[in-house]
């Protein structure tokens, strides 16, 4: 699975965000920039790349690994989201998978038919402590235009969800 960065940087809004790795893999390396600043990467358009004869960069069937530094669905993204959408449209020849403790945003990131487009292909799990996430399993699996699964520290797999 390929890591797939748009953006860096996150801040902590629950309970598992304590042990956090981009706060710790930041500090270890002296990152210039704080953590918690949420700004653009050299990598935003990694899957739409090409290469010199035009041909994508990444084959068909590769799998992204999606904002692995940061939460796909952080506010300060906001404006850059469709972007994103689009990429995941035009790659309808590869997966993608994202982790977020923002699910409860994922109708104000959407934008209608675009992110519909994008349902086979993008693939949700949401790290979460029990509790919590089995509150938001009805709205999730209702609202989801797309795959999405929860984990906690008691599954030994994801636990799929379907609409009712």
């Amino acid at each position: 699975m390929l890591m797939w960065n748009p953006w860096h940087g996150c801040h902590k809004i629950s309970e598992g965000c304590r042990y956090c790795y981009v706060y710790r893999e930041d500090a270890a390396f002296g990152a210039a920039v704080p953590s918690s600043e949420v700004r653009k990467t050299a990598s935003f358009n990694l899957p739409a790349r090409r290469d010199r004869r035009k041909n994508w960069k990444y084959p068909s069937g590769t799998e992204f690994a999606l904002c692995f530094t940061s939460d796909l669905l952080i506010e300060e993204a906001d404006g850059w989201r469709d972007e994103i959408w689009e990429m995941i449209r035009l790659r309808s020849d590869c997966r993608f998978f994202f982790f977020t403790k923002r699910i409860e945003r994922l109708s104000a990131a959407r934008r209608g038919r675009r992110l519909r487009q994008c349902r086979h292909r993008l693939h949700c799990r949401e790290p979460a402590p029990r509790r919590p996430a089995d509150a938001d399993i009805p709205v999730i699996a209702h609202k989801a235009p797309f795959g999405h699964s929860r984990s906690n520290a008691r599954a030994s797999r994801p636990v799929k969800l379907s609409r009712p």
